[in-house]
């Protein structure tokens, strides 16, 4: 049995594996555990939360209030909860928190877990974190501001998705978004002959996705006589405004939303695209960043289009073409000339399939921090 014990504050929904984020909390807690540790880890489930150890429910609750309700108040109720639960579990060497906005409740989270002597990791993921402020957003970074060198004062060591240094005052390891490679399957190709080239996004829609621009891209492109039947396929959940531009453009025959899909039907779907589309805009001003989703693509073996510089991919890569994230609108003559490019290249698939396994596996990334950390307290 395993003398080390981890507490993971994650924000996830465990029983929805089509989000890219649940996939990638599963790949991080694996990885923990091939480390020796045993993961107590949180999840929202509908109208509640649960904190799961070793695959065991060991603490749950649920509320009355509308789904449509709760799930602008779940992160107060995750929060409030996991406090009650670490007033009376707390005896963990080490605690890994997703970055989920500073706050009292959060603030007293690090308390509880300083306490009791756990070393504490935040993971800053996204960083930097905040975009344009807005009335959803306004209280929780006004708060955020407010509490951010108090709950410093508690984190041993940030993990940051990004090249900052000193994140928050504290020591900042820096590594990438990874992904468990034996989970996704190589794209199989096919090809529907109703169309020359297809492009595909698997995504839950934000604002920095920048999709209005590629449906604007292939409605420039048609109304100027483009002769290439092309088809983009949106496999997720997307704004209403994004499915509304698609109506008032009459693109229902060319774009297709299909709702969430994953496991073999996600697989299906993915075989028949050329060309995976990323983030398409910047987000909170910052032009690069790190995504899932591109990792994804590559593990598939499928080229892909973005907006964000990765860290980890070099200049001049063949198999990613970039586009400008301030830009209106993309250019879908460079999207034809890029798939025109690299279509009858047999060595796609393999190329960018090693290409994740040797650069993006969470054993690489995470494992690489771990080992720092680990290293470090033991000199202490």
């Amino acid at each position: 049995m395993s003398s080390k014990k981890m507490f993971f504050y994650s924000n996830i929904s465990r029983n929805d594996k089509s989000i890219g984020i649940t996939k990638k909390v599963f790949s991080q807690i694996e990885v923990f555990e091939q480390k020796g540790y045993d993961v107590c880890y949180t999840s929202y489930v509908k109208n509640g939360i649960e904190i799961i150890e070793n695959n065991k429910v060991v603490f749950s609750k649920t509320t009355c209030i509308p789904s449509r309700i709760f799930r602008f108040l779940r992160r107060y109720y995750l929060l409030y909860y996991v406090n009650m639960y670490l007033k009376k579990n707390n005896n963990f060497d080490m605690a890994y928190l997703r970055y989920h906005y500073f706050d009292s409740l959060m603030c007293k989270i690090f308390k509880r877990l300083k306490k009791h002597n756990a070393v504490i990791v935040v993971e800053a993921h996204g960083w930097p974190t905040k975009g344009k402020i807005s009335l959803k957003t306004a209280m929780p970074y006004f708060l955020d501001m407010i509490y951010e060198k108090k709950c410093g004062k508690y984190i041993d060591y940030v993990a940051a998705i990004s090249s900052e240094e000193n994140i928050w005052g504290c020591t900042t390891l820096h590594m990438d978004n990874g992904i468990n490679c034996n989970d996704i399957n190589p794209q199989v190709k096919k090809k529907d002959n109703k169309y020359d080239i297809t492009l595909i996004s698997v995504s839950n829609e934000y604002a920095y996705h920048g999709y209005p621009k590629i449906i604007r891209s292939l409605y420039e492109y048609k109304k100027n006589g483009g002769e290439k039947r092309i088809r983009i396929i949106f496999v997720g959940e997307f704004l209403k405004s994004t499915e509304k531009l698609v109506k008032d453009l009459c693109l229902q025959d060319y774009i297709f939303f299909v709702g969430k899909k994953y496991g073999d039907e996600l697989d299906e779907i993915y075989n028949y695209a050329d060309i995976g589309i990323g983030a398409l805009a910047s987000r909170a001003g910052v032009s690069h960043g790190s995504s899932i989703k591109t990792k994804e693509y590559f593990a598939k073996g499928l080229p892909f289009i973005t907006a964000w510089k990765e860290y980890t991919i070099p200049e001049g890569y063949p198999y990613v073409l970039y586009f400008d994230p301030f830009a209106e609108i993309v250019d879908m003559k460079l999207i034809i000339d890029f798939y025109d490019k690299i279509k009858d290249d047999k060595a796609v698939l393999t190329n960018m399939r090693n290409f994740a396994i040797k650069n993006y596996t969470w054993n690489k990334q995470l494992g690489n921090v771990i080992s720092i950390i680990e290293n470090n307290e033991a000199k202490l």
